[in-house]
């Protein structure tokens, strides 16, 4: 069951307010949070931290964008089993699919979103990533 494994999770963004409300949602669950404020720094945590089960990234990001950190999370083989949700109040047919690197990404979530929705995205990310059936009980 999802509230019985506690991840460690990374979010990226730099709108405070959707930040903290991620950072409340997910330690309510019990989960291990970080919190960076923008792709630059998130970028820098990745660097520093010794694991990370599942990174949440804003697609809008400003100066190092949302695809930038996806990138990087490509190309960083220490991350290769890391969930990765990209997060987007785009339309998701605006999504960058052609992009060479967004293969890499788990699960699109759309925002805003509910609580459940969270959930399910960072689970949904980490079984994909490990190889394990992601089934949603209805």
């Amino acid at each position: 069951m999802f509230l019985a494994t506690r991840f460690s999770i990374l979010c990226i963004d730099d709108a405070d307010e959707l930040l903290q409300g991620m950072q409340r949602i997910l330690l309510r669950a019990g989960h291990l949070v970080h919190t960076a404020q923008g792709g630059a720094d998130g970028i820098a945590l990745l660097r520093q931290l010794p694991s990370v089960d599942v990174i949440l990234v804003n697609y809008r990001l400003a100066s190092v964008s949302g695809m930038d950190v996806v990138t990087f999370v490509a190309e960083e083989p220490r991350l290769d089993n890391a969930g990765l949700v990209i997060c987007s109040a785009d339309n998701v047919l605006d999504l960058p699919i052609q992009h060479a690197a967004w293969p890499r990404v788990d699960v699109c979530l759309p925002l805003p979103f509910q609580p459940m929705e969270l959930y399910d995205a960072v689970f949904e990310a980490y079984t994909r990533r490990r190889g394990y059936l992601y089934c949603l009980a209805v």
